[in-house]
Parts: C-alpha cells; structure tokens; sequence
C-alpha cells in the first residue's frame, strides 16, 4: 500500500458517552458492541431519537463511525428469532449517464412490481413474503430524514406497517456529457422465524444484475440520453448508504480517470499517478505526462466512516488494471529525453 496517512480529522465536539467504553478501549469487540446495540435499542424503542442521531453525526475515528453505524443498524433490525418481522431494505444504484443536451431524468417506475417478478425469475427472491419496491428512486439526503424510531417499530410488526416510506423520487438532473450520480431503490419483505431475508438471498449481484440494469434502463431512460444502472447487492439502511457512496466515488473517479488518461495518451504519450491526502479528507490524484507538462487531476472525497485502505486500493488497482504507476506525494519530475 502506498505510504499515505488517513487525512480526516476528529471532531472537536465532546464524545458521546455512550461511545466512551469503545474510545477507551480503542477497539470494538463484540462484547461492547453488543451492549452499544442495546442501548440503541432501547432509546428507539422509548422513542428518544435525537440521542442516536447524536451518536450518528459526531465525527470519530473511521473504525469507530463503522461501528456506531453497525450497532444501529442492529438495534433497528428486529431479531431472527421473532415469529415474523418486516425487512427494509436498500439498493445502491449508480447511475452512469450521458447526453449532447442538459435533461432531467424523473427518477420513477413506471412499474416497480415488474422489479419483484425479476428477483423472483432469477431465484433471489428466497422465501421472502410480500416483497415490494419502492416507485421511487431517492437520494441519501431523503433517507437521512427517515424516523428511526419508526423503522424500529415498524420492522417488529408495530405501528402502522402498511403506510408507504415517505421516500419521494430524487429527479436526475443530466448536463451534456457524461456524469455518475447515486439513487437508492427501497424495498419491504415480510421474513419469518429462521428465514434468510431478502439481503441473504439477493446477496450474489451476478444473479440478477444485468436483468436489472436492463429493467431500470428501460423505464428510466428518455430519448437523447444515455444510461447505465449498475446496482448494487441490497442492504439495510445504513450499510446501504455507506456501500453506495463508495461505490459512486469509486464510479466517478475510473470514469474520470480514464477519459483522462485517453486524452493524455492521445497527446502521445504515458502517464504516472499522484497521489496525495488532502487535509480537506480526500484523496487527490493527479495523472502527469511522464514527458511534457500536460496534468489532469481527480478527487475521491472521504465520508466519515469509508476505509482509508479500501479506497487505496481501489485507485492502486484502477491504475495498475490502466498500466499506470502510482505514486504517493507530490510530482517527481522524470529527467527528459537526451537530444
């Protein structure tokens, strides 16, 4: 791995206590995650929201923003052993567009039922009783909204479990060229005692992925615009949109790199990678002509709990897969042809 350091900082804001256990050990086992769950638990289901959130927004070590996600997710999440529970569920979808005009694309199926009868051709569906999708495609910033506490009810079988999730579409806006953006697909299954849900069962992409890519593709696209819906495997709510993030960062970043390194090639000639940590919590990555002063550059943005080596690997193995070396630091000139 190259030699750079995970450039994000702490926040400044007092630690919550109830992380304190986990700060103090500088670890998460287990043990202590499984009594974070249960506090969790128990503030959701006396319907004290704001002190999860609290626990959401503050900025700690990424390994520690992973398991404050994780145990939430799991105090959402009704147990296995419950005679019947509702699942909700998420589908990361990068959306890889193009066009010679600005357009908007509305983010709506026309059938979204069709979306189930897929899954189930394609042997996906599992056990899964009265699996349903979501109309509309929406964005993180509509699942931020979402009442947890209400999630917490409505997956053990409480509260009003047959009203819709308040998720309105997220309507694409397309500019001329190619873009990369990130909708989610929601979904509902009923899952009984023992059986895998929906996120088991649909786990393997290569299963149903091009099927789907070609459904979304036909009731998204409107004439003039080109479309790629690459989804992702179904997750819970918060592994969903820390999974889609990355994804779409690490969609964004090849794309941009490799019109990059067509240009640069075009010019003739090869290029190296720079790679360096910002402190503004990215990762940027200039792409130099080994011969001459042409530069092109990208950044891959950090959130708050994405694995720093993970990411690194990703734009390692770009690169390597593009026959470019990378480089941590700043560019060191290569000396010029001799005349």
């Amino acid at each position: 791995m190259l030699p750079l350091t995970d450039p994000r900082t702490i926040d400044t804001r007092p630690c919550p206590a109830l992380l304190a256990p986990l700060v103090a050990h500088k670890r998460a086992d287990e043990p202590a995650l499984a009594r974070l769950s249960g506090e969790v638990a128990a503030l959701l289901a006396a319907g004290e929201e704001a002190a999860v959130q609290q626990l959401l927004d503050w900025r700690g070590p990424p390994w520690l923003n992973r398991a404050v996600r994780r145990c939430v997710q799991s105090a959402l999440e009704a147990s296995p052993n419950d005679p019947l529970r509702l699942q909700f569920f998420l589908l990361p979808v990068v959306l890889i567009t193009g066009s010679r005009a600005p357009s908007v694309l509305p983010m709506v199926l026309a059938d979204a039922g069709s979306l189930t009868e897929l899954f189930q051709a394609a042997g996906a569906a599992g056990p899964a009783r009265q699996l349903a999708f979501n109309a509309n495609l929406c964005d993180e910033a509509a699942l931020t909204r979402l009442p947890l506490a209400d999630l917490y009810r409505r997956a053990r079988l409480a509260g009003d479990i047959d009203a819709p999730l308040d998720l309105p579409a997220a309507p694409l806006p397309v500019a001329a060229g190619q873009s990369v953006a990130l909708r989610f697909l929601a979904g509902t299954t009923l899952v009984a005692r023992g059986a895998p849900g929906f996120n088991e069962t649909a786990g393997d992409a290569a299963r149903w992925g091009a099927a789907l890519t070609r459904e979304l593709t036909g009731q998204l696209a409107l004439p003039g615009v080109t479309l790629l819906p690459l989804a992702r495997p179904p997750r819970g709510l918060l592994p969903a949109m820390s999974l889609g993030r990355f994804c779409h960062q690490e969609a964004a970043c090849q794309l941009a790199l490799g019109d990059h390194l067509r240009d640069l090639r075009a010019r003739g000639g090869e290029a190296r990678a720079h790679l360096r940590a910002d402190v503004d919590g990215a990762v940027d990555i200039t792409l130099r002509a080994l011969w001459g002063d042409d530069t092109r550059a990208h950044r891959w943005v950090l959130d708050a709990e994405s694995d720093f080596g993970e990411v690194l690997d990703s734009l390692t193995g770009f690169l390597t897969e593009c026959g470019v070396t990378a480089v941590a630091g700043e560019d060191v000139r290569l000396p010029g042809p001799a005349h």
